[in-house]
């Protein structure tokens, strides 16, 4: 498996529990950009004061400040939301960290987590999940999650078994299955790799 496959996937992990509402999905693809930014100002405080040997410190240190202050905002700002979504925080910061181990070596880390595409493929995958199990929009505010009903209420949505895990399951497959689409531009056959 190459590693840029490798990297992708430990970036999905937290798409799993956190994609049940668009709100959710939209702070955390924030919290992706955060990220990603971290890590390019790590790069360059590092090559300004010449301190190659501590890459790893400071790209650690960076993610694990940044989603502090991330989550003492969300606190602050909206106390509900961070009942709800507080621990999941320290999700993207573990996959960060994980692709920091394997891409140790590799000097181009910033063209590595391609924060578009996770934050792209998590709001998606929230967006569809929320409109098949529950018929709404969710939107995060400062009271909490503010939703909009697109289903008339009492109507149950009839692709309701997309909300739940397996369910979140087959729309990861399909989004890695596009995704690899896209690297290799073009269209792949669905089924796994057979030699």
């Amino acid at each position: 498996m190459k590693k840029e496959t490798v990297a992708f996937m430990l970036g999905l992990i937290l798409l799993i529990p956190m994609t049940t509402k668009l709100a959710f999905g939209f702070l955390l693809a924030i919290e992706f950009f955060l990220l990603f930014f971290a890590t390019i100002m790590s790069t360059y405080i590092i090559d300004l004061l010449a301190l190659k040997s501590f890459v790893r410190t400071f790209y650690y240190a960076s993610v694990i400040t940044v989603a502090i202050f991330y989550m003492l905002v969300l606190k602050i700002l909206s106390p509900m939301i961070y009942l709800e979504i507080g621990v999941y925080v320290y999700i993207p910061v573990f996959s960060y960290i994980l692709s920091f181990s394997i891409f140790q070596y590799d000097n181009d880390f910033e063209n590595i987590m391609p924060a578009g595409v996770y934050s792209g493929l998590l709001l998606v995958l929230s967006l569809i999940r929320e409109l098949c199990a529950f018929g709404t929009l969710s939107f995060p505010s400062i009271s909490g999650v503010v939703y909009v009903h697109i289903l008339p209420l009492g109507v149950e949505s009839p692709l309701r078994f997309f909300g739940t895990g397996a369910g979140a399951f087959i729309l990861l497959g399909l989004g890695m299955w596009l995704y690899m689409c896209m690297q290799k531009s073009t269209l792949l056959p669905l089924r796994g790799d057979q030699q």
